[in-house]
């Protein structure tokens, strides 16, 4: 941000956050009134009412309103509609004035406890920046104005430029509310709509207003949101110091400056804004905005993670070469073709369970003990305890760890062969059993040289486009 210029109020908030559930058993709750097991900052236990409520959470049968002090605090949920669900998922979301309490994670705890359930991941959390006005003073009507209308002295967006936006036109201007960047089914969407008018024609929330005025954001002009909303697939971090990867997880969030932190880190990346200039004939030659105060030493960085297409790339390339050395091998003349070709045939079934798993994101961290066959973990040396698990997961984008990878498929091929020669040869037969390996006396032309540089060769490219 450029020396002088002053930073504008702002006030940063989570206004939605909802967690998928361990449920013990599956079963739903039995009681209607309970007293919770944990003390508030008073030394008192809360006592908790079950209602019946009008809002749902989507895929789940069981639905109720969790009550205190004749308050609606939180939604829960279980007994999933879906087959491919554990039985015991469940769901919780905090009602959004529980959100805006200095107390929240507290209450969120207490209800669990209460519950006896346990938060497994996040599934939706909204990261909001209310303020007045961006650095500088331009007003956000404007800049939105100007972004949608205007080319030649305008803005666009450091990312994909697709958005869509609510307005009104009457017979001498045209108003922009809002707008929205990234689809819903992506992992991160980005929000920037008039938050004053909002509260004044849709529904006034005094507590948010009671946090406007704490922070002293004047009511005298619109107050606009900038919200960041996180699914699943967007809860991806990665620092920027050692390239380990995190899982933003509820725990993260409950340190008071943990909106503000996580908001800032998120909008770093998905809203940075250039100004355009009719002379610059490349994107690169714009000089970037200002708009919201970020943190410019952020240590982490989000990192979006897609089901289909960017989680597993690397896995996929692995596997492919291996696809590759099979087949190089089944072509070729060796004389112990048929061994060479069924060593890699298992490799390459247990690597690829190995990334089917992975893939499978709610299994993975969750069921590591149930998932995690006793022969993926005896040919890769994966760890057995979960704790350790998780270390491994954080680091599976290191180019470090999957080296080693490498190197341990390239030992598990050269073990298969050498266990094909531990024994004394039995005659050759045409018809083999897929569990076996048949012991032959001499394997020409393939070395462990061999078969380590045919798997790592693509970390030569790999190399060239990441590490430099």
């Amino acid at each position: 941000m450029p020396k002088g210029i002053k930073t504008p109020r702002a006030a940063y908030s989570i206004d939605w956050l909802q967690c998928v559930c361990v449920v013990p058993g599956g079963y739903e709750p039995t009681w209607v009134t309970e007293v919770s097991p944990q003390n508030d900052k008073c030394g008192n236990h809360r006592r908790y009412q079950l209602r019946d409520g009008a809002y749902y959470i989507r895929g789940y049968e069981f639905q109720k309103e969790v009550w205190w002090d004749n308050y609606c605090v939180a939604h829960i949920a279980c007994k999933p509609r879906q087959e491919h669900l554990p039985i015991d998922h469940g769901a919780i979301k905090l009602e959004n004035s529980a959100l805006y309490v200095a107390d929240w994670f507290f209450i969120l705890t207490d209800i669990l406890a209460t519950l006896k359930w346990e938060v497994r991941k996040i599934s939706r959390v909204d990261l909001c920046c209310d303020f007045n006005y961006f650095i500088g003073g331009l007003l956000p009507s404007t800049f939105l104005r100007n972004y949608i209308c205007k080319n030649g002295h305008s803005y666009v967006r450091i990312g994909s430029n697709k958005f869509c936006t609510y307005g009104l036109k009457d017979m001498r201007k045209t108003s922009f509310d809002s707008i929205r960047w990234g689809s819903r089914q992506n992992g991160v969407s980005v929000y920037m709509y008039n938050k004053s008018r909002e509260l004044k024609e849709v529904k006034n929330k005094p507590y948010i207003r009671a946090l406007w005025k704490k922070c002293d954001l004047s009511q005298a002009l619109d107050v606009w949101r900038v919200e960041i909303s996180i699914t699943s697939q967007g809860l991806g971090l990665k620092s920027l110091s050692d390239q380990m990867f995190h899982t933003l997880f509820v725990d993260d969030l409950k340190e008071p400056n943990a909106p503000k932190r996580f908001f800032q880190c998120y909008a770093a990346k998905y809203f940075r804004f250039l100004r355009t200039d009719p002379t610059a004939k490349r994107k690169r030659d714009l000089k970037e905005v200002p708009l919201l105060a970020l943190d410019a030493n952020c240590p982490m960085r989000p990192q979006e993670i897609s089901e289909s297409t960017d989680c597993g790339r690397m896995e996929k390339i692995i596997s492919k070469r291996l696809g590759q050395m099979y087949d190089e091998v089944r072509e070729g003349n060796f004389q112990d073709r048929s061994a060479l070709m069924d060593a890699i045939y298992k490799v390459k079934s247990v690597f690829d369970a190995h990334h089917d798993i992975k893939d499978q994101r709610a299994y993975t961290e969750d069921k590591v003990a149930y998932d995690m066959q006793s022969p993926l973990r005896s040919a890769f040396h994966l760890p057995q305890q979960e704790a350790q698990y998780y270390a491994l997961t954080k680091a599976r984008h290191s180019l470090a760890y999957w080296s080693n990878i490498t190197t341990l498929i390239s030992k598990a091929i050269i073990n298969h062969i050498k266990n094909a020669h531990s024994a004394s040869p039995p005659p050759r037969t045409e018809v083999r059993h897929s569990n076996t390996l048949t012991t032959y006396p001499s394997i020409p032309n393939i070395t462990p040289k061999f078969v380590s540089d045919f798997v790592a060769s693509f970390f030569d490219e790999w190399d060239e486009q990441h590490i430099k």
